[in-house]
C-alpha cells in the first residue's frame, strides 16, 4: 500500500526500514548491515533528487541512519536531537519532517558545539549527538567547545565528516598543517578515525564513541558527494546540484518518476519592468573585486604586494575576491573559515599608514567580528572591508544568512570615528566608490548584495545617474529625483526598486523625490535639511528595521528640529525560502514603497469648476475617493461597490478591523470611482470625469502662505502643539475637572445621605480613575488618535466617528454652557442688581470666549495654576464659613446619614449623576494626551487627578452638608451665606471661567482640525489660521450660552449632560475599548482577562445605568421645575433657578 510519501517521486516512507542497533555490539549482523544500506542509500537517492536545486554537500546519511536505530533501540539514554553544526547543509536539514531523529540545524558554521555542551550540562543523564565538518570545525568557537566539554567531562559525541573540501577549494592546500584529528586530539578528546563508505569500519567507530565516557569524535573520511557522478570529491558538490547530473544518477537507480518530476519543473518568473533604471543587471559582489584589481592596476606587482593584503574567509567566488585572486595572486591569500582570525590579520597587516588590508565574507557574518573591528580602530588600522549578500534580496538559504545588522560595525565613538558604511546602488556607484575610498584611513565598509541590480538612470531618460564624469564623494547624499511633497531615502539594492516606485508616482502627479544615501552612518548636513524640511521623509531598507539607517534617521531629524512625518520600513520577518519572494515577502517591493509613500502624503479630491449633469446623484452616492494607477482609497468604510469605467463590479471588503490600512489595491493602469447599485454606468463616468486629484498642501493664496512657507509653518505648528509634560497635564486636568463638579456636590449629600454620598463618591471616583488608564492605554496603542471621535472610529468606523464626535461636541459645549450659567449667577450674586441676568449672561459669554483664544493647552496650564487656587479657595470659603455659622441654622438643617425621606427616584438619579459629573476629565484625555511630549506619562497624572479629586469631592460634600444640612444650595457657594457667599463667589471667578474655557478651546480644535485636516490653516499660525479659529471659539460660545439660558437651573443642567454623554466617555466606551482594542485573547484565555472581562462589563453596565436612568430622571426634572414656576423662563430676566 503506498504511503503519504507516494506522490513525492520516491515513496520513502514505504521503503525507509525501522530498524534498532544497540552500541553495546560494535559488528552489525548481516540482516542489520543490509537494512541499514537500504536505508542510506534510500534517504541519499532522496537528497539528490529533492536538493537538485539547493545544497548538496558531503554526505553524512550513514551516521545520521545509525543514530536513528540507537535512538530506536534505547531512547531513554539519548537525547532524540541529532544536531548538525555544519551551517546550512541540506544534506539533513531537508529530511527534518521525514527522518525521525533529525530535528536540528545550526544555520551557520560552527556556532553550535558551544550550544549542544549546554545542553549535555542541562542533561548529564543524556547522551548527545553532533555532526560536523572540517569545514565547521575552522570555527574558533569549537576549539572553546572542546576544551569545555574535556574539562566537565561532557558526553557529547561528534561526527565530523572530513571530506577535505569547502567552498573555495581543499583545506589540505589552502590551510596547509590543519589536522581534523590532531586539533581534537590536542585538545584531549577521544578521537576515532574511519571511512565513512566502509559501514563496518565506521558502525564499529561510532559505538566506540558511544561506549567511551565523556566527550569523544569519529572523524568520518569520505569523499565530498559520494557515488553521484561527476560531483564526487569536488568542490562543485558545495554548491548546487545540476539538474542534469541529478537525472543522469536517478535514472541508474531507476527512479522514473522522480526524473519526470524534477524534469517537469520551471523556475518561477517574477518578472517586472522597473522604470528609472535599466534592463541589463549586474552583480555588485563581483564588481567589488573587479574595482580593486583596477586600483592595482598601477603599481608593480612589488609595491602591490608590499601594500596590499587580500585575505579571503573561503568566500572568494561569492565575495568577488577570486577575480582579484585571478588577476593579481601576489596580494591574495586564500585562509579558511576563519572570519574573525582573518580580520584581525587584515588589520594587522593594515596598521601602517601606508598599507591596506582588504577582508570579505557575508554581511551576515560581520556579527561574528564586532570586537575585533574595534580591537582594530583602537589600533588605528587601515581595513577595506567588503560585506557581500546584504539584506534578503535572493537569500536562498534564509534568516540564517540574511546581513541585517551591518550598522552593528558603526560601533566607536563620535570622536574621531573614521569608520565608513558605504552601500553604492549599482555597479558604477561601486567602481567610484572603491576607486575613492580604497587608500582611505581607517575602517571602510563596502556593502553589496548576492543579487544583481541594474544601472540607475537619470529622470527621463536612460543616461547612467553614475556615469561619466562621475566622482564619489563620501558622506554626500544624492538628490536621484527633487520633489516638493517629500522625500525616499534608501540605498543599496532597494534605490531601483524605490525609484520605480517614485516614478510611477510622479507620472501621476504626486512630486515624491528620492534620495541616495550610500554612506550609510554619516549626516550630510545640506541634504538633510533640504529632504527634512518636507512634509515628510520615508527611508526603505532591507537591513534589520531595528538597527538599520531607519531607526537613527528619525534621531537625526529631531536632533537638526525638523519634523517631518516619518516613516521607515526593512525587514521585520523570518525569511519564506526562495530567492526573488523574499523582497515581496518583507514588503519591500516597488508596490509596497508606494502604499508607504501615500500612507505619508495623503490626498484628497476637488470638484473642478465645470458640474456635472448628475450632481444630485453624484453627491448622494460617491464616496471621498483617492484614485491612482493600483490604489483606490474609500472613506468612508462600507458596503458600496468600486465599479470600474468598463461596468465591472468590484465588492469593497468590510469594515477592517481597528488601526488596520484602508487601500485596497486593484490591478494597474485601472481608474476606479465608489458608486451604489443603482448609479448608471453613464451616470457615474460623467461625474468621475469632473473629479481630480490634488495634493494635501500647498501654498495657497487665500491661506494667506506663499509657496515655500508651509513646511515651516507646519514644523512651528507641531512643535508648538507637543509641549505638555505629566506635571501640566495634571494642571490641565484639575483645570478641566475640579470646577462646577464640587460646586454640586454638597446637594448630591443631601438627596443620597451621607453613608451613600461618600460610597458613591470614592466608588465611582476609582472606577473613573481605571476608565482613564483604559483611554490611555488606547492612545499608547494608537498614536494617531488626536481626540475621542478617532476613538470611537476604531470600534465603529465612520458611523463610531461620526457619532462620538457629535457626542463629544456636545458635552463640551453643554460643559461651557453650564460656566456660563455659573458665571451669571455669581454675578448676580455678587453684585445684587437688579441688572437684567441676560446681561450677566453675555458678559459671562464674552469672558469664556477671550479665555478660549489661546489654541494650545500648554498656554492654559499656565492659567491652570490659577484655577486651581481659585477653586480650592472658594471652597475653603465655603466650608469655613458654613462651618461658623452652623449655630444659626435651624434645628431642620440637621444632616443625615441615609437618604431624605420622600426621595423621589427622579432626585436620586439627578444627585448621582452630578457626582458623575464631578468624574468627566476622560472626556477630554484624548485630546490632552495629543500634546504631551512624553505620553506614556499620562498615567502619573490620572492617579494624581483621581486622588486629588476624591478626597477634595468627599470632604468638600461630607462637610458642606454636614454643616447646612438638607438645604445646601447647589451650586454650594450660594449656602455660604449673603456676605460670605458673595467672597467665595468672587474667589471662584477664575475657576467658572478658566475651566469653562478650556471646554471651549478642546471642541474648538476638534472642529477647527477637522475642517481643516489637510491644510496649514489646522495650525492656527496664518493670517486664516486665526480668523477662522476666532470664528470657531465665537460660534461655539454662543451655542453654548444659548443652551445655558434654555435650561437656566444649574443641577439639572449638569445631570442631563452626564447623563446623555459623561455616561458614555467616562464609563461604556472605555469598557468597549478594552474588549474591542486593547484585550488580548479570549476573555477566559486567562484569570486577568476573566477578571478584567467582569471588571468592563460592570464598568459598561454603570454607564448604561446613568445613560437611560439619569435622562429620564433630568427630563422629568426639568419639565417640572418649568411647570411649577421654581425657575424663571427660559431668554428671559427673571432670576436664575440654582436646583
Amino acid at each position: 500500500m503506498a504511503s503519504a510519501t507516494a506522490e513525492f517521486g520516491i515513496d520513502v516512507l514505504a521503503r525507509y526500514k525501522p530498524i534498532a542497533l544497540d552500541p553495546a555490539s560494535p559488528k552489525l549482523s548481516a540482516e542489520q548491515k543490509a537494512d541499514l544500506l537500504s536505508n542510506i542509500s534510500l534517504l541519499l537517492d532522496t537528497i539528490v533528487y529533492f536538493t537538485a536545486s539547493g545544497a548538496a554537500r558531503g554526505d553524512t546519511i550513514p551516521e545520521v541512519c545509525i543514530l536513528e536505530a540507537f535512538f530506536k533501540h534505547s531512547s531513554e539514554k539519548y537525547m532524540p536531537v541529532i544536531y548538525d553544526e555544519s551551517g546550512h547543509r541540506v544534506t539533513t536539514q531537508y529530511l527534518l519532517s521525514l527522518t525521525p531523529g533529525v530535528a536540528f540545524s545550526s544555520g551557520r558554521l560552527g556556532h553550535l558545539w558551544s550550544f549542544v555542551n549546554g545542553v549535555a550540562l542541562a542533561h548529564p543523564e543524556k547522551t548527545l549527538f553532533m555532526l560536523g565538518s572540517d569545514g565547521s570545525q575552522q570555527e574558533g568557537d569549537d576549539a572553546e567547545a572542546a576544551r569545555l566539554a574535556v574539562a566537565q567531562g561532557l558526553n557529547v559525541k561528534l561526527l565530523l565528516d572530513d571530506n577535505d573540501v569547502t567552498i573555495a577549494g581543499h583545506p589540505s592546500e589552502y590551510l596547509r598543517g590543519y589536522s581534523l584529528l590532531k586539533t581534537l586530539e590536542g585538545h584531549g578528546l577521544k578521537t576515532i578515525v574511519a571511512q565513512g563508505e566502509d559501514i563496518d569500519e565506521l558502525y564499529a567507530a561510532v559505538c566506540t564513541a558511544v561506549t567511551t565516557e565523556g566527550p569523544a569524535a569519529v572523524v568520518v573520511k569520505r569523499k565530498m558527494a559520494p557515488g553521484i557522478k561527476g560531483l564526487e570529491g569536488s568542490t562543485h558538490a558545495d554548491d548546487v546540484i545540476p539538474v542534469k547530473k541529478a537525472v543522469e544518477y536517478l535514472q541508474s537507480k531507476g527512479y522514473d518518476q522522480a526524473v519526470s518530476k524534477l524534469e517537469a519543473i520551471t523556475p518561477n518568473s517574477l518578472a517586472y519592468l522597473y522604470s528609472g533604471s535599466g534592463s541589463e543587471k549586474f552583480a555588485n559582489r563581483v564588481v567589488f573585486g573587479e574595482a580593486v584589481c583596477k586600483v592595482l592596476e598601477p603599481l608593480s606587482k612589488e609595491e602591490a604586494k608590499r601594500r596590499v593584503l587580500v585575505i579571503d574567509s573561503d568566500l572568494a567566488g561569492s565575495t568577488g575576491l577570486s577575480v582579484i585572486a585571478k588577476n593579481h595572486p601576489e596580494v591574495f591569500l586564500a585562509s579558511g573559515i576563519m572570519e574573525r582570525g582573518n580580520f584581525t590579520a587584515a588589520a594587522g597587516f593594515g596598521a601602517t599608514k601606508d598599507k591596506v588590508g582588504v577582508f570579505s565574507t557575508f554581511s551576515a557574518f560581520c556579527e561574528m567580528i564586532i570586537s575585533e573591528i574595534t580591537m582594530a580602530r583602537l589600533n588605528f588600522a587601515n581595513v577595506l572591508c567588503h560585506f557581500s549578500h546584504s539584506g534578503v534580496d535572493e537569500m536562498a538559504d534564509n534568516t540564517c544568512h540574511f546581513g541585517l545588522n551591518t550598522f552593528f560595525a558603526d560601533n566607536g565613538l563620535v570622536d574621531g570615528d573614521t569608520t565608513r558604511l558605504y552601500f553604492p546602488a549599482d555597479a558604477n556607484q561601486m567602481r567610484a566608490t572603491v576607486s575613492k575610498v580604497f587608500w582611505d584611513q581607517g575602517i571602510r565598509l563596502v556593502i553589496s548584495t548576492g543579487a544583481k541590480v541594474p544601472l540607475i538612470f537619470k529622470e527621463g531618460t536612460q543616461e547612467p545617474y553614475y556615469g561619466a564624469g562621475y566622482e564619489f564623494t563620501p558622506s554626500k547624499d544624492d538628490f536621484i529625483r527633487t520633489g516638493k511633497v517629500g522625500y525616499v531615502v534608501c540605498y543599496g539594492e532597494m534605490v531601483y526598486r524605490a525609484l520605480d516606485a517614485v516614478d510611477r508616482l510622479r507620472a501621476e502627479g504626486v512630486d515624491v523625490g528620492l534620495v541616495n544615501k550610500s554612506t550609510l552612518n554619516v549626516v550630510d548636513e545640506a541634504a538633510t535639511r533640504i529632504y527634512g524640511s518636507g512634509p515628510f521623509v520615508l527611508v526603505v531598507e532591507s537591513l534589520n528595521q531595528k538597527t538599520g539607517l531607519g531607526s537613527k534617521m528619525g534621531t537625526w531629524l529631531l536632533e537638526r528640529q525638523l519634523t517631518p512625518k516619518y516613516k521607515y520600513i526593512g525587514t521585520t520577518k523570518e525569511g519564506c525560502g526562495g530567492l526573488g519572494e523574499q523582497i515581496f515577502h518583507q514588503g519591500l517591493d516597488a508596490q509596497s514603497v508606494m502604499k508607504a509613500v501615500r500612507s505619508l502624503q495623503p490626498f484628497r479630491l476637488h470638484r473642478t469648476a465645470s458640474t456635472p449633469k448628475h450632481e444630485a446623484a453624484y453627491h448622494q452616492h460617491l464616496t471621498e475617493v483617492l484614485y491612482h494607477s493600483t490604489t483606490v482609497t474609500v472613506q468612508p468604510y462600507n458596503r458600496t461597490t468600486v465599479q470600474q469605467i468598463t461596468g465591472k463590479r468590484c465588492p469593497v471588503p468590510a469594515e477592517p478591523e481597528p488601526g488596520a490600512s484602508n487601500e485596497i489595491f486593484f490591478g494597474p493602469a485601472v481608474r476606479l470611482v465608489t458608486c451604489s447599485k443603482s448609479s448608471t454606468k453613464k451616470g457615474m463616468a460623467a461625474a468621475e470625469s469632473q473629479w481630480e486629484p490634488t495634493k494635501e498642501i500647498s501654498g495657497h493664496d487665500d491661506q494667506g502662505v506663499v509657496a515655500g512657507d508651509v513646511e515651516d509653518l507646519e514644523r512651528d505648528g507641531h512643535a508648538n502643539f507637543n509641549r505638555l509634560g505629566w506635571k501640566r497635564l495634571t494642571v490641565v486636568l484639575l483645570v478641566e475637572a475640579i470646577a462646577l463638579g464640587a460646586l454640586s456636590i454638597p446637594s448630591a449629600f443631601a438627596t443620597l445621605g451621607m453613608v451613600p454620598g461618600v460610597i458613591t463618591t470614592v466608588g465611582l471616583g476609582f472606577v473613573a480613575i481605571y476608565t482613564s488608564y483604559i483611554v490611555g492605554q488606547v492612545k499608547l496603542k494608537f498614536p494617531h488618535v488626536a481626540h475621542y471621535a478617532d476613538a470611537g472610529r476604531l470600534i465603529a468606523g465612520k458611523f463610531g466617528y461620526e457619532l462620538i464626535g457629535a457626542m463629544f461636541s456636545l458635552q463640551l459645549i453643554f460643559l461651557v454652557g453650564s460656566h456660563c450659567l455659573t458665571g451669571t449667577i455669581a454675578f448676580l450674586k455678587i453684585t445684587e442688581s437688579s441688572t437684567c441676568s441676560l446681561v450677566f449672561g453675555v458678559i459671562s459669554a464674552v469672558i469664556l470666549l477671550l479665555l478660549a483664544l489661546p489654541p494650545s493647552f500648554a498656554d492654559v496650564a499656565i492659567l491652570g495654576y490659577i484655577d486651581f487656587v481659585s477653586i480650592i479657595g472658594a471652597i475653603g470659603i465655603t466650608v469655613i464659613a458654613t462651618g461658623l455659622t452652623r449655630g444659626d441654622m435651624p434645628a431642620q438643617a440637621d444632616w443625615s446619614a441615609w437618604p431624605k425621606e420622600n426621595t423621589s427616584f427622579t432626585d436620586g438619579f439627578i444627585a448621582i449623576s452630578n457626582i458623575v459629573f464631578a468624574y468627566s476629565f476622560a472626556v477630554c484625555q484624548f485630546s490632552f494626551m495629543d500634546e504631551m511630549h512624553t505620553p506614556k506619562d499620562f498615567v502619573k497624572s490620572i492617579w494624581a487627578l483621581g486622588l486629588i479629586e476624591i478626597v477634595i469631592y468627599t470632604v468638600t460634600g461630607s462637610l458642606i452638608y454636614a454643616f447646612v444640612g438638607k438645604d445646601v444650595e447647589s451650586p454650594a457657594l450660594l449656602s455660604a451665606g449673603p456676605l460670605m457667599a458673595k467672597i467665595a463667589f468672587g474667589v471662584a471667578l477664575p475657576v467658572i471661567f478658566i475651566s469653562g474655557s478650556i471646554n471651549g478651546t478642546v471642541v474648538g480644535r476638534y472642529l477647527h482640525g477637522r475642517m481643516y485636516k489637510d491644510s496649514i490653516v489646522r495650525f492656527i499660525n496664518t493670517k486664516q489660521g486665526w480668523l477662522t479659529w476666532i470664528l470657531f471659539i465665537t460660534v461655539i460660545t454662543v451655542i453654548a450660552w444659548v443652551i445655558a439660558e434654555a435650561i437656566p437651573f444649574f443641577s439639572d443642567l449638569l445631570s442631563i449632560s452626564s447623563a446623555l454623554f459623561i455616561s458614555g466617555f467616562t464609563f461604556y466606551f472605555p469598557a468597549i475599548f478594552w474588549f474591542m482594542l486593547l484585550k488580548e485573547g479570549k476573555w477566559n484565555a486567562t484569570k486577568m482577562n476573566i477578571l478584567l472581562s467582569l471588571v468592563n462589563v460592570a464598568v459598561f453596565l454603570i454607564g448604561m445605568i446613568v445613560l437611560v436612568g439619569g435622562t429620564y430622571s433630568s427630563i422629568v426634572d426639568i419639565k417640572d421645575q418649568y411647570s411649577s414656576g421654581a425657575v424663571r423662563g427660559a431668554f428671559t430676566c427673571a432670576p436664575i433657578g440654582s436646583e
